[in-house]
């Protein structure tokens, strides 16, 4: 068992000051020569390490903080996104930063936010998330540290990143909830090597988090915002389909009315225009009033009107989609014709033929329809003395609600109605 004696010989000695010997022959003075291997300079060396730890540390709860406080504040994606970059910066010491957003594709990022970057670079450049590649590394591992770029052997750096000296740097993914992809990489660069740490990570794993909450808060609030303004559409859309309706009824009933013969007449002219109206709501009502194929609404008029065996109405056109506002008066517009053409045209005898067919002109802007109804073989046609409703209801309402031109034609041959407007919503 060493000595107290044998501890202080092993102890280095400042040269010339005391040579080993008996512990009682070392003076009290000589003991303050002693060498330690822990400097001064060392200690000096450990304290500013210390010290410059805990600034960095909190110069990177500084920016958790003050982000967050912007995040809470900020309606603007791209205001936060940029805030991001520029305090991730500032936090570890860079003065280049930058969010690659992953685009729907899932293949494609896009340099969407950024810090440090020349013009031409945010909201412009895109890559391929490769293998191979920095982001897609990310996406396989969550984050990915490059110490130096002259020494990486998994990935290039991207050209736009070479161009601004980049020669290192670390990301982490920014995740999204409920499933769904990631949002995008978060990445800070440096211009000279440096070794990343893991607390470094860590550090950009919690920004990162913070920034994917709140992303996530402006997507809910953007989503509660478009609901609100749909219910508020649907609310004044359906005030305005119900207000159109009933103005509908209001004039097929003065009309009517106005020029039936008879009350028995106007009755059954009455039940039948509101039986067409009443259809056309239910094809619109299965589409969710959105765009109706102009084919249904066709067929709709004219399939009570089909015999069994018999081939008389002819319908041909291509595929055409028309809005709600152009469906109605349309509907109504085929509803007066085929009842017409029942009582007094191609439909009253035995061998008359209906064509109903259609071009869409998409060479003008916007888009024009070319519609025409056309009757043979039916009865001797006479023009008639005074217009009644139902033509007037063609020609003139047909004609304003679809601001285009109809047509009705008396010809011997038969009842031609041609529509010309164009097809917007």
């Amino acid at each position: 068992m060493d000595t107290a004696e044998d501890l202080v010989s092993r102890i280095p000695l400042r040269r010339g000051e005391c040579s080993h010997g008996n512990l009682g022959h070392l003076e009290p003075w000589n003991l303050w020569r002693i060498e330690h291997p822990l400097t001064t300079a060392k200690l000096e060396q450990m304290t500013h390490q210390i010290d410059t730890d805990q600034e960095e540390l909190l110069e990177q709860q500084r920016a958790l903080a003050e982000f967050g406080d912007f995040a809470l504040k900020t309606e603007t994606i791209d205001d936060i996104l940029n805030r991001a970059c520029e305090l991730i910066s500032r936090a570890l010491e860079t003065d280049l930063a930058k969010l690659m957003e992953l685009l729907p594709d899932g293949r494609t990022f896009a340099v969407r936010a950024g810090i440090g970057w020349r013009p031409g670079i945010i909201g412009e450049v895109t890559v391929t998330a490769a293998e191979n590649s920095p982001e897609g590394l990310t996406l396989k591992e969550g984050a990915v540290i490059s110490a130096n770029a002259d020494e990486e052997e998994r990935f290039e750096y991207h050209d736009f990143m070479k161009e601004h000296g980049v020669r290192a740097f670390v990301n982490v993914l920014v995740l999204s909830s409920q499933g769904r992809p990631p949002f995008g990489v978060l990445q800070v660069d440096s211009r000279e090597p440096r070794n990343f740490t893991q607390s470094d990570i860590e550090f950009l794993r919690s920004y990162a988090n913070l920034l994917g909450a709140a992303i996530e808060r402006l997507r809910v609030v953007d989503e509660l915002r478009a609901a609100v303004r749909e219910k508020d559409l649907l609310i004044g859309e359906l005030n305005h389909r119900v207000k159109n309706t009933l103005t509908t009824v209001q004039s097929i009933a003065s009309q009517t009315l106005r020029n039936a013969p008879s009350l028995g007449h106007a009755s059954d002219a009455i039940e039948s225009r509101l039986i067409a109206l009443s259809q056309v709501h239910n094809v619109l009502t299965d589409r969710s009033w959105a765009h109706v194929a102009l084919h249904d609404i066709v067929a709709q008029a004219v399939e009570p009107y089909r015999s069994r065996g018999e081939n008389r109405i002819h319908v041909q056109g291509g595929s055409v989609q028309v809005p709600p506002r152009m469906a109605l008066p349309l509907a109504m517009a085929l509803q007066e014709l085929v009842t017409n053409a029942v009582k007094y045209g191609a439909l009253s005898n035995g061998t008359g033929q209906i064509r109903v067919h259609w071009t869409l002109n998409g060479a003008s802007t916007p888009p024009r329809l070319h519609l025409t109804w056309q009757e043979t073989a039916g009865p001797p046609v006479q023009k008639p003395v005074r217009r009644g409703f139902g033509t007037r209801l063609i020609e003139r309402s047909l004609a304003q609600e679809l601001a285009g031109e109809v047509r009705i034609a008396f010809s011997e041959t038969g009842v031609v109605c041609s529509v010309d407007a164009p097809l917007v919503s």
